[in-house]
C-alpha cells in the first residue's frame, strides 16, 4: 500500500505539473525528486525506471536552461534506451527550405493566418510519426508522459491529466472514443531529445527562442475557441485538423468563423498572436507547435496561456 501511494502522489505531482506547465514545481523538489529517482535506479529500485520517467516529465516542462536543470534533463534522460533514429536521407533541397521560410516571414509580416503546403514534407517525421503507432514504434512506447483523460461533461469539462504510457497513447488514439487519453502541448521532444533528429529541419522554420510541444489524440478531440499571447506556427504529421479562426477582438467569437483551414499531413498553419482558433481532429493525429518563444510573456499571463484548452 506505501509503494502504490507513493506511486500515487508521485504521478499526480508530475501530472500536475505538466498541466500547470513550464516548471511550476519548486526547483528544489523537482532536483530532490530526481536525485531520488536516480539513487533508486543505482540500488535496484523496483520501479526506478517509472520514478525517472515522471521526474523527467516535471523537468520537461521547465523553459528554463540554466546548467543544473540541463544537466538534470540529462541524467534522468541517460536511464533510457534512445529511440529508434532517423534513416540517413538526402537534405531537402535549399530552394523548398527557402520557400518555406519566405512563407513564414511572409505571414508573421502580414499578421494574418496562413497555410503553408508541404511545410514538412521533407521531414524524417513526415513518414516516420504517420500515426501515433508509428510514433510509438520508435522505441518510445513504454514512455510516461501526461496526458488529459476522462470523458468530457456537458460543460465541456471532466477530462484530468495523468502520467500513462505513450503507447496507451496511441493505442487509444488510433481506437478513438470519447474517454481516449491526449498527449496536448507536451514538450515531448525536451523528454526524449533524440526525437528532434526527425524534426530537426521543421524546427529550424521558427525562430531560435521557440517552445516546440507535441499533440498526439484521437479523432473527435477539440480545443475551443481561444488565443495565444505568442504566435504559431503548427504543424501537421498525420491526420488532419480543421481550423476555424477569428481576427482578434476582446471576447470570444459568437458568430461564424472569418476563416476555415484544413490542415493535411504535411502542411503547417502560421497562426499570429491574438487570433481566436478552434480546432478540430479528424482522424488520429500527431502535430507539432512552434511557438515563437520572443513573444511569450512572463507570470500569470504565462499560466493561463500554458493551461489546458482540449475538450
Amino acid at each position: 500500500r506505501t509503494c502504490a501511494t507513493r506511486r500515487a502522489v508521485l504521478h499526480a505531482g508530475a501530472a500536475w505539473d505538466a498541466r500547470t506547465s513550464w516548471d511550476a514545481g519548486p526547483d528544489g523538489v523537482q532536483a530532490a525528486y530526481a536525485a531520488g529517482a536516480l539513487l533508486a535506479g543505482r540500488t535496484g529500485g523496483a520501479e526506478w525506471i517509472e520514478h525517472a520517467d515522471v521526474a523527467l516529465v516535471c523537468a520537461s516542462s521547465d523553459r528554463g536552461a540554466s546548467a543544473d536543470r540541463v544537466a538534470r534533463r540529462r541524467r534522468l534522460a541517460a536511464c533510457f534506451a534512445p529511440p529508434r533514429p532517423p534513416p540517413r536521407k538526402r537534405p531537402r533541397r535549399g530552394d523548398e527550405v527557402a520557400r518555406v521560410r519566405r512563407a513564414v516571414a511572409a505571414a508573421r509580416a502580414a499578421r494574418r493566418p496562413a497555410r503553408i503546403a508541404g511545410a514538412a514534407d521533407g521531414s524524417p517525421a513526415r513518414y516516420a510519426w504517420a500515426s501515433p503507432r508509428a510514433l510509438a514504434g520508435l522505441g518510445v512506447a513504454a514512455r510516461r508522459v501526461p496526458a488529459e483523460v476522462g470523458r468530457v461533461d456537458a460543460s465541456g469539462d471532466g477530462r484530468r491529466t495523468r502520467v500513462v504510457p505513450f503507447g496507451a497513447v496511441a493505442d487509444a488514439a488510433e481506437r478513438g472514443g470519447g474517454d481516449a487519453p491526449y498527449l496536448a502541448q507536451h514538450r515531448l521532444l525536451v523528454q526524449i531529445p533524440e526525437l528532434r533528429a526527425y524534426v530537426a529541419d521543421v524546427l529550424d522554420l521558427a525562430p531560435r527562442r521557440r517552445v516546440a510541444s507535441v499533440w498526439v489524440g484521437p479523432a473527435g478531440t477539440v480545443s475551443g475557441a481561444h488565443h495565444d499571447p505568442a504566435d504559431n506556427l503548427f504543424v501537421q504529421f498525420a491526420g488532419a485538423k480543421k481550423w476555424d479562426l477569428w481576427a482578434p477582438s476582446d471576447d470570444a467569437p459568437a458568430r461564424p468563423a472569418d476563416e476555415s483551414v484544413a490542415l493535411e499531413p504535411g502542411s503547417a498553419l502560421f497562426v499570429p498572436r491574438g487570433w481566436w482558433h478552434e480546432v478540430t481532429a479528424l482522424g488520429p493525429a500527431v502535430s507539432l507547435s512552434l511557438w515563437f518563444d520572443d513573444d511569450l510573456p512572463d507570470g500569470a499571463e504565462l499560466a493561463r496561456f500554458t493551461a489546458d484548452r482540449s475538450r
